[in-house]
């Protein structure tokens, strides 16, 4: 199973970029797209492969331009609930949007999977997750993807549930960056981190976007996970 987020500062601005990264044979089972900027009431785009987008759209948009797309591959026999979305989660400017997903008939490829977007400087965003953890994960295998903004290659020891999950680094590499701004500086804030059930490894980010292109301040990579079988217990 795949799964593939890209912070993507405007999906309408950019939908042409993400349908030429999509097309072709199905890479991803799930696809997520985050700061899509999708507001309440309008739709987002369909791309081939892909069922119904589950939105959780930008209320908010004048305070921090948020919003998640969910794309599910269901003809690749994964289905998908979700377990709760929310914009603001109890209070806080963190996004999240949870979702349990499962390959039909193996459900050794079941798992949570929780997308996270946490705006710069918004605070909160280890007491967002240790409570959806408390509520949701514990028990379960796991994954967080997502925009932490919290750079790793200056932050290196930073564990959002206190050493409870891993990061999954780029083939074992460390300090792959997944982000460049338009000074050119590198950081690390597009995240991975699995629970201790869930054994992978990630895919070098992959970025559709050109540098210093015009009326974009700043852009991400492409980030994507291969999942392997989870072991049994």
């Amino acid at each position: 199973m795949k799964i593939g987020y890209w912070n993507i500062n405007g999906l309408a601005a950019h939908e042409e970029e993400l349908r030429e990264h999509l097309r072709g044979p199905p890479r991803y089972d799930v696809f997520a797209v985050g700061e899509a900027k999708v507001k309440e009431g309008v739709k987002a785009p369909r791309f081939d492969g892909f069922e119904k987008p589950r939105v959780l759209a930008s209320n908010s948009c004048k305070i921090a331009c948020r919003g998640t797309v969910v794309y599910v591959n269901e003809n690749n026999g994964i289905t998908s609930e979700v377990i709760h979305r929310n914009g603001r989660y109890r209070g806080t400017d963190i996004e999240v949007f949870l979702l349990d997903i499962k390959k039909k008939r193996d459900e050794q490829y079941r798992m949570k999977v929780l997308f996270v977007y946490r705006p710069p400087r918004a605070e909160k965003l280890e007491w967002v997750i240790g409570d959806i953890y408390e509520k949701h994960l514990k028990s379960s295998a796991f994954l967080i993807i997502g925009d932490f903004n919290v750079d790793l290659i200056g932050n290196p020891g930073y564990n959002p549930l206190q050493g409870k999950i891993e990061f999954v680094p780029y083939k074992g590499k460390k300090n792959v960056p997944t982000f460049v701004n338009q000074g050119g500086d590198s950081t690390l804030i597009d995240h991975i981190w699995a629970s201790n059930r869930v054994i992978n490894s990630y895919n070098k980010p992959n970025a559709t976007r050109k540098e210093g292109t015009p009326g974009v301040q700043s852009y991400h990579y492409i980030i994507a996970i291969t999942l392997n079988k989870r072991k049994k217990r």
